[in-house]
């Protein structure tokens, strides 16, 4: 006797008369009666393949929606697990990962020393096709003396270190203005009161007063102008019993050097009723007047002795008076 391959139902004997299997079947009907029974149970059970359930038919799935975020939020960066300090970057900044943390950099600070080649910068090369070869500087003639008027390169710094040209005349007054705030003239002088302890100094100093000079005065450089009065304060508490005057040069002329000559002048008219210095002094100040000529001294080249009507704005009157 066989039986069913899934459930081991008995089957029939081929060979039995129908009479001679009936119990047999009835055995098997009863067997497949209690598997479909038990089937139909199950099946109770179950819901429809096209059933729905509402959300609070499941259980958990309310709280576990609320812990979501909504479809269409937004991040900051900072709020990324990993990020941090883009909130206060600036513009152009981007981020590089420090330490296991993403943070914003400069792209400069990236990248970098580096290099690039000529190629690399636009328009770099037919610039410096336009400049002058150092290699031909060597071969410029070499000037022995600077003009006023020649010319230097520079880089201006208020206007993006553009380049310009720089005149010799305005380099030297650039120089001027520097050191004339730092350094006083090399022809100049002090009242004896403006030197601290000087005048107490000299007090104490007996032997001096025998002497029948004891004290000085030096007026520094004067300007020279036409016809002009000045009253110079002496300081000295007397009338000066010395009075003597020079003209310093403080720009070439008759081969005198500036800065380095000075000529000692009489009183009075030189070689014309109009020009030279008159004195007055009292016991306060020194007086004097300026001829009124054009040209107010007048003194002989210092190679040729010729004379010459000297310029007034290369020269300065120097006072010195003795009591």
């Amino acid at each position: 006797m066989a039986d069913t391959i899934n459930r081991g139902y008995p089957k029939p004997v081929v060979s039995h008369l129908v009479s001679e299997d009936v119990l047999l079947l009835m055995q098997t009907f009863d067997l497949v009666d209690a598997d479909i029974g038990s089937i139909l149970l199950a099946l109770n059970g179950k819901a429809a393949v096209g059933h729905t359930h509402g959300m609070d038919d499941i259980s958990g799935l309310t709280n576990a929606l609320e812990g979501k975020a909504p479809v269409g939020h937004t991040h900051a960066f900072d709020s990324i697990e990993g990020v941090s300090g883009t909130a206060s970057a600036p513009d152009g900044y981007v981020l590089a990962k420090v330490a296991g943390i993403w943070v914003p950099q400069s792209p400069a600070s990236l990248l970098g020393a580096h290099k690039h080649s000529i190629d690399d910068i636009t328009n770099l090369q037919s610039a410096l096709n336009s400049k002058l070869d150092a290699a031909n500087l060597a071969t410029l003639s070499l000037k022995s003396a600077i003009a006023d008027a020649d010319t230097f390169i520079g880089l201006d710094s208020v206007a993006q270190n553009a380049p310009k040209r720089y005149s010799w005349a305005a380099i030297k007054n650039g120089l001027k203005s520097v050191f004339d705030a730092i350094y006083a003239p090399i022809n100049h002088g002090h009242a004896m009161s403006a030197i601290s302890g000087l005048v107490e100094a000299l007090a104490a100093k007996a032997a001096l007063n025998a002497l029948p000079i004891t004290k000085s005065f030096d007026s520094g450089q004067q300007a020279i102008t036409s016809g002009a009065f000045l009253a110079i304060p002496h300081n000295l508490g007397v009338k000066p019993k010395i009075v003597q005057i020079a003209i310093a040069c403080v720009a070439n002329e008759a081969e005198y050097v500036a800065a380095t000559d000075e000529i000692p002048i009489p009183f009075g008219p030189l070689m014309a009723a109009d020009r030279g210095v008159t004195i007055n002094p009292d016991e306060t100040n020194i007086n004097l007047r300026y001829g009124a000529n054009a040209n107010v001294m007048y003194a002989m080249s210092k190679s040729t002795g010729q004379g010459v009507a000297l310029t007034n704005a290369k020269w300065r009157l120097i006072v010195r008076a003795f009591a």
